[in-house]
């Protein structure tokens, strides 16, 4: 159930980031003056933006508390937003599928992790460091440069 509804919301919000109105909300988040100049109700769209971040929000709320069985009060403490930042911030906030791929490598990175140690917030730390300073677009940035590069050498 949890495979269906991840893979349906995002096949919705694929076609909604490449629809007409999905280009407007790049627009509006863009430069919002501009945006405005050219017919654009930003309230609007920003009003739209958020509530469908909401839904979708709501949405994995609702599949998180399915898959662990329950809701918890560790589960509303701020590590929990944390992560979701963290996650978004290793793949990439600028891909599409950047911030899927780093919630796939953190949760990987973590089960291998604490297998062997018991410092994976410092290793956390020192992963959050090395994307911030060196990877600003995360594992998807480093993806499209490594392409380029290699589409660029042939």
């Amino acid at each position: 159930f949890t495979l269906i509804m991840v893979t349906a919301a995002i096949t919705l919000l694929w076609f909604i980031c490449h629809s007409a109105f999905g280009r407007t909300l790049v627009a509006v988040r863009e430069n919002a003056t501009r945006a405005g100049f050219v017919g654009v109700n930003t309230r609007l769209m920003r009003w739209w933006a958020f509530v469908i971040a909401g839904t979708f929000a709501g949405i994995a709320g609702a599949i998180f508390g399915m898959f662990h069985r329950g809701m918890y009060v560790e589960s509303a403490f701020w590590t929990q937003s944390a992560t979701v930042l963290i996650m978004t911030l290793l793949g990439g906030m600028f891909s599409f599928f950047g911030p899927a791929i780093g919630a796939a490598t953190l949760f990987i990175l973590e089960r291998i992790t604490n297998e062997y140690t018991e410092y994976w917030p410092t290793i956390l730390g020192f992963i959050l460091l090395v994307i911030l300073l060196f990877l600003p677009d995360g594992l998807a940035g480093l993806a499209r440069k490594v392409r380029s590069y290699v589409a660029g050498s042939n």
